[in-house]
C-alpha cells in the first residue's frame, strides 16, 4: 500500500466517523499534516 493509499483509507474512516476530511497531502512525503479534521466546531490535525 502507497503513502497516498493509506491516507486516503484513514480519511475515509474518519468520514465514515462522522468527520468533515480534508486531504492536505501535495503528493510528496513530507512528514507533515496530510489530513485536516472537523467534527462540528473543533478541528485537529492528524
Amino acid at each position: 500500500m502507497t503513502w497516498q493509499q493509506f491516507e486516503s483509507l484513514v480519511g475515509e474512516h474518519f468520514r465514515q466517523q462522522g468527520f468533515e476530511v480534508r486531504l492536505t497531502g501535495q503528493n510528496v512525503s513530507d512528514g507533515g499534516v496530510d489530513i485536516e479534521l472537523r467534527w462540528g466546531i473543533e478541528f485537529c490535525l492528524v
